[in-house]
């Protein structure tokens, strides 16, 4: 409770001495999506009002941020490039509609957030998606990145359950895609033989892929039958193993790569994320809401409804502390 208490109490801090995080403070805008998601599960959980203003700052800064297409790009950049096409990143743009929908799930009053929900869903079929099943990482296609990867899949997937549309025929065949694409490789966990599903080169961002892909399986299958029952013994198997006696875990490749620390290459490494400690951090995260997919006090889905205040608690509800706050 007290670890969960001083985090809360730091994002808004951050939230308000940075004025919301300005674009300029972080150009990949990734944080910007994490504050906001993260302060909208702490809202819908404890519904103080200080929590609400720091969270409706950050969507306002999401909401403004989006591309006409839906999508998002580096430091909100959507101006068109010399073909006429404004940039569509759905790595970037997954951890802003998973915050866009926990926002709106949490009450968040900011104008334009349910359009922009909605712009998020049209601009992932039209832009991102492509025809037979999967994802790919941007809308320039093979001019930046090679088309279907797994982790895009995923994030495809999963955004457009959240976001309202479960069914569609874009996630329905991605499901289908993993199952079947270059003989269900996909579909294992492992952490050993991480590898490219094309090129059989090392891949970057496995437990970045299995954060989305174990929710988007779930989410589809219901917890229930062959598909799921695959997955979910393949990834809670390898979790289980690879977790360290103390309950942290760290990334498959700086565990099994000979020399991890000469990775140059952007990924689940020690020079992406500036050391050993942030990598750990990263990796125990992903692998924990990987477990928590079966019992999320809180699913980004779901919307809460506060219960009615008592006298007692009316009055504290207009406390502008968070000192009120009490986790169990």
């Amino acid at each position: 409770g007290a670890c969960i208490l001083k985090a809360i109490r730091k994002l808004i801090d951050m939230v308000n001495t940075r004025k919301g995080l300005h674009v300029d403070n972080d150009k990949s805008t990734y944080g910007h999506a994490a504050v906001a998601y993260a302060l909208s599960e702490a809202y819908a959980l404890t519904k103080i009002p200080m929590v609400e203003t720091a969270m409706n700052t950050m969507v306002e800064t999401l909401v403004s941020g989006q591309a006409k297409h839906g999508g998002y790009n580096y430091s909100h950049n959507n101006r068109a490039n010399e073909k006429g096409v404004s940039r569509f990143d759905l790595s970037l743009g997954g951890w802003h509609f998973q915050a866009l929908k926990a926002a709106f799930a949490a009450g968040s009053s900011v104008s334009g957030i349910e359009n922009a929900i909605q712009m998020a869903m049209q601009g992932m079929k039209k832009e991102v998606y492509v025809a037979g099943g999967g994802f790919q990482y941007s809308n320039l296609g093979t001019d930046e990145k090679e088309k279907v990867t797994p982790t895009m899949s995923a994030v495809g997937a999963l955004c457009l359950q959240l976001l309202g549309d479960p069914v569609c025929k874009e996630v329905t065949s991605t499901i289908t895609w993993f199952q079947t694409a270059n003989a269900g490789e996909a579909m294992k966990c492992n952490w050993k033989g991480i590898r490219d599903y094309k090129s059989k080169t090392t891949y970057h961002w496995p437990l970045y892929q299995w954060y989305y892909q174990t929710q988007a399986i779930f989410q589809n299958t219901g917890g229930k039958g062959a598909v799921w029952n695959d997955w979910n013994k393949s990834f809670q198997t390898e979790l289980l193993r690879e977790q360290y006696k103390d309950g942290h875990w760290t990334s498959p490749h700086n565990k099994y790569t000979p020399e991890p620390d000469k990775i140059k290459s952007p990924g689940e490494n020690i020079k992406t994320f500036h050391g050993q400690l942030d990598l750990d951090i990263y990796s125990t995260a992903m692998c924990t809401l990987m477990l928590e997919v079966y019992y999320r006090y809180l699913p980004t889905f779901k919307v809460v409804a506060a219960p009615p205040p008592t006298q007692e608690g009316a009055a504290d509800s207009k406390k502008s502390e968070i000192s009120g706050l009490i986790i169990e």
